[in-house]
């Protein structure tokens, strides 16, 4: 019988355990990444940008159109807060009207003429789906202008609680001309909860008013 050498015999050891558990560490990791790759990610798409190169706006009202008037508050709350620095005060829309006062024309431009806005900041809700690349459910299209549409859809929207995509629509009016001046579409994919989601929206929609020169930094 013909013996194997020592060499062969060498080359046919199996891999020691330090090497499987390397292995096993690898194709974990890659796993992981793969599930985790969609979760808490962002994507901003700008549907409208005719700003001129000025200074930023100084008094803004927000308002929020998603979700029960509650929650409506706290994300006004939540989005001035964060838009106001030394150059830009932001005040909530519930602050200016009350949390029972629905969205209407004369409200706004009330609010505008006694407050002295000089700006508003429109977030609605545009949709929300189960899955992480689907929007489903689309109320108002980004065509909508606050200055010449109805508002009673603002005031009739879906609400985002158990969605897996969170998509909404920030649109900055100058209330000097009454045009709508700028607009992106935000989409959170697979936040880790309703409250996470929308400050996700707060931090994305504030950065991309500051880089666009809107509000002050």
């Amino acid at each position: 019988m013909k013996r194997r050498s020592r060499r062969q015999e060498q080359t046919q050891v199996p891999p020691t355990r330090a090497v499987q558990q390397l292995i096993l560490i690898v194709i974990m990791a890659l796993v992981s990444a793969c599930a985790t790759s969609t979760a808490g990610r962002t994507s901003v798409i700008k549907t409208l940008h005719n700003v001129e190169d000025t200074d930023p706006f100084s008094n803004v009202l927000v308002v929020s159109a998603a979700g029960e008037r509650s929650s409506r508050a706290s994300f006004e709350h939540e989005m001035a807060a964060a838009m106001t620095t030394e150059a830009t005060v932001a005040t909530a829309f519930f602050a200016v009207a009350g949390r029972h006062s629905p969205i209407s024309r004369n409200v706004l431009d009330n609010a505008v003429r006694t407050r002295e806005f000089d700006a508003i900041l429109l977030v609605r809700m545009q949709g929300r789906g189960n899955e992480p690349a689907v929007v489903t459910y689309r109320p108002i299209g980004r065509h909508f202008d606050l200055y010449h549409d109805d508002h009673e859809g603002l005031n009739n929207l879906l609400g985002i609680d158990g969605a897996s995509t969170i998509s909404f629509v920030a649109e900055f009016y100058d209330t000097g001309s009454a045009e709508k001046i700028w607009a992106i579409e935000s989409l959170v994919f697979e936040p880790e909860s309703v409250a996470a989601g929308v400050s996700q929206q707060v931090a994305v929609i504030t950065a991309e008013l500051r880089k666009d020169r809107l509000v002050g930094h």
